[in-house]
């Protein structure tokens, strides 16, 4: 035998050999693999159960069929687990766990109630880090049990969730929000949150890039209908219903802090807004104090820091029913178009805090120009605000609709210009107001609100025969709020008070 054909079938030998070790090797380190991520899954601390584990380690691939975890009343759910670029050396050397890309398919989450802070804590006693450069998650659906069993769970459907440099270890993981994170897009195709036994919110579409945010068929919507409604209800509360077709919030931004969860954002424009109210003033005067906006916004449970709020275009409705014996009075507001500058709750003790300014116009009752200049700081304790105000032409059509059923009152002839001009606070208010008013004339009505009371007419145009016409001034009109009610029934106190001394 040739001596060469020896050494060269050895060596064949021995590659073939050398071939089929490395792939004994790798098939046994692939199945210890398995065995060792499905050990450390199930282990009392992850309580993570997988279905089938399959692992090619030479490629730092995992992939996990049927993932669920539990504890208490959480669970979470997932057909099927994608792990890239996972180096299993470093975790077994380091405790650490360093992964290219995780990717979770119809994920179904379920969060009751327990301490995250400190269950997620307790997972990350081992390993010591863990590090993602991405995670992309697929057709999940999350429901969150509320602290009030009484109320629905919140829901959300998740089409896409993707976020960027994740980071954790041990010490990240007992806060508040157990993990950093580089950027994170999102897409949500509904949304649904119970706030109490009255309201819920809603939203078709969600979509989260970074630091904008589009939200569509936005909805604060009432869980009973008018009648309904005021069966749930001790006393008058006015009934809303707010829908805005498109959100656009631009610089959003989010953390928790050591005195809670803050959230804020550059600039947030509401379009078309909706907005339909209804009051019911048969029932009972509400008893409970209604605080000003600036103290609701200082006294929120989380920080809050909003440069500016855009309103385009928006509607508001305000129907009150008075009594069974009268029609419904109707307050309309269309093409309303505003802006606010500076809500926020942060830094309230520095000197240069920002002043909260409010600025707003609209068509009132489909023919009059009306515009509204509001300020006040949110860090007042007293509620300090200045408002002023004006109102082109209104026809007594525009006044009537809701003079009739609120007063018993129509009025003949048109109110040319209002002007108003009130500084106050939680307690009173003192300012001037000027009217142009045209040919002015009042019919007292009777109960049923059509036939009119020709006594009750007489002595009331007694007093205006030398006010029918011309412009009249009004200065310090005192004000004293009825702190039961809201701020914008303060401020019609404010124009009623003030019309009636120049009328009567």
């Amino acid at each position: 035998m040739n001596p060469k054909n020896v050494i060269s079938g050895r060596i064949i030998w021995w590659i073939v050999g050398g071939m089929i070790g490395v792939i004994v090797i790798l098939w046994g380190f692939n199945r210890w693999a398995e065995y060792e991520i499905i050990r450390r899954l199930e282990s009392d601390q992850s309580q993570i159960s997988s279905g089938l584990v399959k692992v090619r380690a030479g490629a730092g691939k995992v992939v996990l069929h049927q993932v669920e975890w539990s504890r208490d009343s959480s669970f979470v759910r997932a057909e099927q687990v994608n792990v890239s670029g996972f180096s299993l050396l470093r975790f077994l050397i380091y405790r650490k766990i360093i992964i290219d890309l995780i990717e979770i398919e119809a994920p179904e989450v379920h969060l009751g109630s327990f301490d995250k802070q400190e269950k997620f804590s307790e997972i990350f006693k081992d390993p010591q880090s863990l590090e993602i450069e991405k995670v992309r998650i697929r057709r999940g659906d999350v429901l969150v049990e509320q602290k009030d069993r009484a109320l629905h769970p919140t829901r959300i459907s998740l089409p896409l969730l993707e976020m960027d440099s994740l980071w954790c270890d041990s010490m990240i993981a007992r806060e508040k929000i157990p993990f950093r994170y580089g950027s994170v897009m999102v897409n949500i195709d509904s949304f649904y949150y119970q706030i109490d036994s009255l309201y819920e919110i809603s939203a078709a579409f969600v979509d989260l890039k970074n630091e904008e945010m589009f939200i569509d068929s936005f909805r604060i919507h009432p869980r009973y209908d008018r009648q309904e409604f005021q069966q749930h209800i001790p006393f008058q509360k006015t009934r809303a219903d707010l829908v805005v077709p498109q959100i656009r919030v631009e610089g959003v931004r989010w953390e928790m802090k050591e005195d809670g969860f803050f959230v804020g954002a550059s600039a947030l424009t509401l379009d078309s807004a909706d907005l339909r109210l209804y009051w019911d003033k048969r029932l009972a005067e509400n008893p409970i104090i209604k605080p000003m906006y600036s103290k609701m916004i200082r006294d929120l449970p989380l920080g809050l820091d909003v440069d500016s709020v855009m309103v385009k275009g928006g509607e508001i409705e305000y129907d009150i029913l008075f009594s069974d014996q009268r029609e419904v009075g109707t307050i309309h507001f269309a093409g309303l178009n505003g802006k606010i500058i500076h809500v926020t709750n942060q830094g309230m003790n520095q000197e240069d805090f920002p002043e909260t300014l409010v600025r707003a116009e609209a068509r009132f009752m489909e023919e009059a120009k009306i515009t509204l200049n509001w300020s006040f700081f949110i860090d007042e304790p007293t509620d300090e605000f200045h408002v002023s105000g004006s109102l082109s032409r209104i026809g007594e059509e525009g006044m009537n609709s809701f003079l009739r059923p609120a007063f018993h009152v129509s009025v003949q002839g048109a109110i040319e210009e209002l002007q108003f001009d009130f500084t106050g606070n939680d307690q009173m208010a003192v300012g001037d107001m000027r009217m142009m008013y045209d040919e002015l004339k009042i019919e007292w009505l009777k109960e049923d609100g059509r036939q009119k009371n020709k006594v009750l007419s007489a002595v009331a145009n007694l007093f205006l025969k030398n006010k029918m016409s011309g412009p009249a001034e009004k200065e310090d009109i005192d004000v004293e709020r009825v702190r039961t009610k809201s701020f914008w029934a303060y401020l019609w106190k404010m124009v009623q008070t003030g019309s009636l001394e120049f009328l009567l």
